[in-house]
């Protein structure tokens, strides 16, 4: 889908959130930023432990289906 006058829409729509965020008591903007680190502490170290790079895993896929064919020109 496209959005109608992008370059407006957008700036327009952050400014909203933020004015919202700002709107609320500090004890639910605490909470926000505590629930926040966690996630992040989570998603990096889950990220950290299963990347294949920090591994040496390399995938290597040989199936025949997934090559490209090649087009015939007339």
């Amino acid at each position: 889908f496209r959005t109608p006058l992008l370059w407006i829409v957008a700036p327009l729509s952050i400014i909203g959130c933020v004015i919202l965020f700002i709107s609320l008591d500090i004890a639910s903007q605490l909470v926000f930023f505590v629930w926040a680190a966690i996630g992040l502490v989570f998603y990096f170290l889950y990220g950290y432990r299963q990347s294949h790079v920090a591994r040496g895993v390399v995938e290597v896929v040989s199936d025949p289906n997934l090559q490209p064919e090649v087009a015939e020109r007339d």
